[in-house]
């Protein structure tokens, strides 16, 4: 198993990172907050501090409001469908993409709070289809709209 980023993968975490930097202070910055608080409750989250379902909810939020501020939409509009538009080429699953997806979408309707039992594999799958929009959103700011992320790996494994 491969413990280390190879050149294609440190490109695009240099491409997010400068994405990231350049909107730092702005109200584009709001997903990105989202994000990087999800990733320090996962990075807390133990059995003596469960961080779960607000961890999964700030991924699903981070996701969400990224849509609403770079795409025509609002808030109204099909998160679920207009998110699978644009990351979709990279997924193998569009059925695991939807449960994910309506679980986020049900913590942020009930507040953090939901009976729908679910594991780390859909709190790390919220995470992923996340970071997949911020590299879309990073590669459209370096070379524009007509940007394309094609890896060789695909996110629902």
């Amino acid at each position: 198993r491969q413990l280390y980023f190879n050149e294609e993968e440190i490109g695009l975490t240099f491409l997010v990172f400068r994405y990231f930097s350049g909107i730092l202070g702005s109200q584009d910055f709001e997903p990105i907050s989202h994000y990087m608080t999800a990733l320090g409750m996962f990075a807390k989250t133990d059995m003596h501090l469960r961080l779960e379902p607000q961890c999964y909810l700030n991924f699903y939020l981070a996701f969400k409001k990224a849509l609403i501020l770079n795409e025509t939409t609002d808030e109204k509009a099909d998160i679920k469908d207009l998110g699978f538009k644009l990351i979709g080429d990279l997924l193998k699953n569009r059925d695991e993409y939807d449960k994910v997806i309506d679980i986020g979408s049900q913590l942020e309707i009930n507040n953090g709070e939901i009976t729908t039992a679910f594991t780390l594999k859909e709190i790390v799958g919220m995470k992923q289809y996340a970071g997949l929009y911020f590299v879309t959103l990073a590669a459209r700011k370096m070379y524009g709209d007509k940007a394309i992320i094609l890896t060789e790996n695909n996110v629902d494994k």
